[in-house]
């Protein structure tokens, strides 16, 4: 392979790299995790049969390891255990 092709394969491909950084870091800002709260609290009442309460944002980030970052949560224990939260 000619160290032209060589250069031009470098080229796109650190590019193309680049341009899936570039998205990776804003792709969180376009989506609101908030509007998703309701779904949420939902979702883990059919799971689990106990409440959650989001009072805080929350937020997302996908680099450099994906998460999801909740403030204020309290997620309530099973009747008649000893502490009224299991988390909060």
């Amino acid at each position: 392979m000619a160290a032209s092709t060589r250069n031009k394969i470098l080229i796109v491909g650190g590019a193309v790299v680049g341009l899936l950084v570039v998205v990776l870091l804003a792709a969180p800002l376009f989506i609101d995790a908030n509007a998703y709260k309701a779904e949420i609290v939902a979702q883990v009442k059919k799971a689990t049969g106990r409440e959650l309460v989001l009072d805080g944002p929350i937020s997302l980030a996908l680099l450099p390891a994906p998460a999801a970052t909740a403030n204020s949560v309290k997620f309530f224990n099973a009747p008649g255990a000893k502490n009224p939260n299991m988390v909060g």
